[in-house]
């Protein structure tokens, strides 16, 4: 009963080590402002982040209490192009694959987004596939500041061709000019 004893205590030691270890784990998940969502095997989601949870909600089309990926609207950089299914962040973190700055955007209207994917494989002591856990990273003020840099660009571009192109064409008059008069003086 002793030898029994001891290890019930072990037992509820090594458990209430292991409730620490996830309620930490818990809590540094919940500090970031980063979606983070693991999936199993089988691609079902078994843990989701505060932010992930967030995301989700945001993101989620209207009438719908819980989603999955199939269920949201993915499209490529363009923000119209419809993203096939074996491309999906979780379709591909389901295929075993390791990537990171993944950006597609999600949703659509005044809703879509612009996210960056991250996904790493899990793996079993046997180094068998277990699941993914991916980070989603909402960079759509990001990416529309660099649109509109790059549409600022353009239009200084454009607007500084016509006058550049009039000086240009005066010069080469004026050096066609003096290139007469010494060739007559």
């Amino acid at each position: 009963q002793a030898a029994l004893a001891q290890k019930d205590r072990q037992l509820e030691n090594a458990l209430n080590l292991s409730t620490e270890r996830s309620e930490l784990l818990d809590s540094v998940l919940n500090a970031i402002d980063v979606g983070v969502l693991v999936v199993d095997a089988d691609g079902a989601a078994i843990h989701k982040n505060n932010s992930m949870q967030a995301l989700d909600a945001r993101i989620r089309p209207d009438g719908m209490k819980d989603t999955q990926e199939a269920d949201l609207l993915f499209f490529a950089s363009d923000r119209t192009t419809a993203l096939p299914a074996d491309q999906r962040p979780v379709a591909r973190a389901m295929r075993g694959e390791s990537f990171s700055d993944y950006v597609v955007w999600l949703g659509s209207g005044e809703r879509q987004r612009a996210l960056a994917v991250a996904a790493r494989p899990v793996t079993d002591d046997d180094g068998a596939f277990n699941g993914s856990v991916l980070a989603f990273s909402d960079v759509t003020d990001m990416v529309n500041a660099l649109q509109t840099k790059d549409d600022f660009v353009a239009n200084v571009s454009h607007e500084l061709r016509t006058p550049l192109t009039s000086i240009l064409g005066y010069l080469d008059l004026a050096l066609e000019e003096a290139e007469d008069r010494n060739l007559a003086g």
